[in-house]
């Protein structure tokens, strides 16, 4: 069954999408492996004398 979804933007724009039951994602791509750095504080230390 075919529905209108509103949306509502942050200036207060309300946008009416059209939203069905029946739909299915498209498959997701695999990882390679990580592709983000760790953040925060590196594992250098450095010595003040």
């Amino acid at each position: 069954m075919t529905q209108l979804a509103p949306i509502q933007l942050d200036d207060g724009t309300v946008i009416y999408i059209k939203a069905e039951d029946d739909v299915s994602a498209p498959p997701h791509p695999k990882s390679e492996g990580a592709t983000r750095t760790p953040k925060g504080m590196s594992e250098v230390v450095v010595v003040v004398a």
